[in-house]
C-alpha cells in the first residue's frame, strides 16, 4: 500500500484500489529510470558546472522525455530534483576534500584562500587550472548509484487539492493519461 511520495509523506485515510496502486507503481518505476539516466550522464566533472535548466534543456533536445510513460511536468520535476541532489553531493565533496587542499596551498595568503574558496563554492572552479584539477580528482573516484525509491516528485501544478462538504481533503495527482488525475483521500485537515 505504500508506493510513491504521496503515500509516504502524506497520510492517506482511504484505501487505494488496485488500479491506483498499479498506476503509482508504474509512474514510480518510470521516474526511477529518469533518475538513473540523469545520474549516469550528469554526475561527472565535465557536467558539474551545468544548471538544472541546462541539464533539462539538453535532455529535452535529445528527446529523452519521450521514452518514459510519465507526464512532462513530473519528468521535468524529477530531472531538476536529481540535478539538485547531484549538485549537493558534489558540493559536499568540494567542501570536504578540496577545502583542505586550498588551505594548504594558500598558506598565509588570505586573499588567495578566499578567492579559491569562493570559486569552489560557486562552481567557478573551472576558471582556475589548479582548482579544476583538484575538483576533477575528487569527482573521478565518486560514481554514486541512484537508489530505486519509486518516489514521485511533483511541482506545484501537477497536483490539485480540494475540500468536500464533509471537510475531507482530496489530493488529485497527475497521471500518464492526459487530463486524468488520481484522487486520494487525506482525511479531515484543519483550515488554515
Amino acid at each position: 500500500m505504500t508506493s510513491g511520495v504521496v503515500m509516504r509523506r502524506l497520510a492517506v485515510i482511504g484505501r487505494l484500489d488496485t488500479g491506483q496502486r498499479v498506476t503509482f507503481n508504474r509512474m514510480g518505476v518510470a521516474l526511477d529510470g529518469v533518475r538513473a539516466l540523469v545520474w549516469e550522464r550528469f554526475c561527472g566533472a565535465k557536467t558539474a558546472h551545468l544548471s538544472r535548466r541546462e541539464v533539462r534543456d539538453r535532455l529535452m533536445a535529445q528527446r529523452c522525455a519521450d521514452g518514459f510513460a510519465v507526464p512532462q511536468r513530473l519528468w521535468r520535476a524529477t530531472v531538476e530534483d536529481t540535478v539538485d541532489k547531484i549538485g549537493a553531493g558534489q558540493q559536499a565533496e568540494l567542501s570536504g576534500a578540496v577545502q583542505r587542499k586550498i588551505y594548504v596551498r594558500a598558506g598565509d595568503d588570505e586573499q588567495e584562500r578566499k578567492r579559491l574558496l569562493r570559486l569552489a563554492k560557486c562552481s567557478g572552479w573551472l576558471r582556475d587550472a589548479w582548482l579544476a584539477r583538484q575538483c576533477r580528482k575528487v569527482f573521478a573516484g565518486k560514481r554514486p548509484k541512484p537508489k530505486r525509491s519509486g518516489r514521485i516528485v511533483a511541482d506545484n501544478l501537477s497536483d490539485d487539492v480540494q475540500r468536500d462538504t464533509t471537510g475531507r481533503v482530496w489530493l488529485a495527482v497527475m497521471t500518464a493519461v492526459r487530463g486524468q488525475r488520481l484522487r486520494l483521500n487525506l482525511g479531515t485537515l484543519p483550515n488554515l
